[in-house]
C-alpha cells in the first residue's frame, strides 16, 4: 500500500511542480499532510533524479518561511555599547549552563553574582571591555569609593580602589570580541587596570 502510494506521488511529481507556485503548493497537491522536513526533501530529491526543472520554485526547505526582516521584529544589531548591559545575563547563563547556581545580591556589593561552586560560595564581578591598546584588550579592575577630603570638611571626593580578595574572589570578563575569561582576584595583584595578554590567556574559558 505505502509502495503504491509513493510510485503514484512520484509518478504525479512532475505535473505537480510544473503547475505550483512553492514546495509547499507541491506538498498539497501531492497529499502530504503537514509540512514536515522530510516530505519537502523527499519530493526534491525525486525532483533532481527525474531532471524536473523546479528552478520557479523558492529554494527552501519550508516554502513558508519568511524573510526574517520581515517576520522577526528584532532586526537590530549587537553593538560594543549595549555589551554591559547584557553582561550579567551573559555570565549568569555560562555558570548555570555548567551546573552551578548563581544568585544576584538584594542590595548594592562589591560583587555582582555570587556562584556555587566545587570549592563552595564565591563571589564574582563581572567586568566588560571593548578597548584595545596593541591589540590587547585592557580591563578596569577597580571600583569608585568616596572619602573624606580632609577631617575638619564634610567634603567627599571619589577616587578609584583595588579589589581585595575578601571583596570579590574571580572577575568575569567578557570582550566585544566574544571571548570570556574567569580571573582569580589574586592573579590581578591590586591593579586597576589590566591587559588580557599571555599572562591571562591560562583563565580562558569557553
Amino acid at each position: 500500500m505505502l509502495h503504491d502510494q509513493a510510485r503514484e506521488r512520484l509518478n504525479l511529481l512532475p505535473g505537480a511542480i510544473r503547475e505550483a507556485s512553492s514546495w509547499a503548493d507541491v506538498a498539497r497537491r501531492l497529499g502530504y499532510g503537514g509540512s514536515s522536513g522530510s516530505a519537502y526533501a523527499t519530493m526534491k530529491r525525486a525532483a533532481v533524479q527525474l531532471g524536473v526543472d523546479t528552478s520557479h520554485l523558492p529554494d527552501a526547505a519550508n516554502a513558508r518561511v519568511i524573510h526574517p526582516s520581515s517576520a522577526i521584529p528584532f532586526a537590530r544589531q549587537a553593538a560594543d555599547e549595549r555589551l554591559r548591559s547584557a553582561a550579567i545575563g551573559e555570565a549568569v547563563s555560562w555558570f548555570l549552563r555548567r551546573g552551578y547556581t548563581p544568585s544576584l545580591p538584594v542590595e548594592p556589593t562589591r560583587y555582582d553574582i555570587v556562584v556555587e561552586s566545587d570549592e563552595g560560595l564565591k563571589k564574582v564581578q563581572v567586568k566588560t571591555t571593548t578597548r584595545q591598546k596593541g591589540g590587547r584588550f585592557q580591563v578596569g579592575v577597580s571600583r569608585m569609593e568616596y572619602r573624606a577630603v580632609a577631617a575638619s570638611t564634610t567634603n567627599v571626593r571619589r577616587v578609584r580602589a583595588t579589589y581585595t580578595c575578601e571583596d570579590v574572589d574571580f572577575f568575569f570578563v567578557i570582550t566585544s570580541g566574544g571571548d570570556r575569561y574567569l580571573i582569580p582576584t589574586r592573579v590581578v595583584g591590586g591593579h586597576t587596570v589590566i591587559s588580557l595578554g599571555e599572562k591571562y590567556r591560562a583563565f580562558l574559558v569557553p
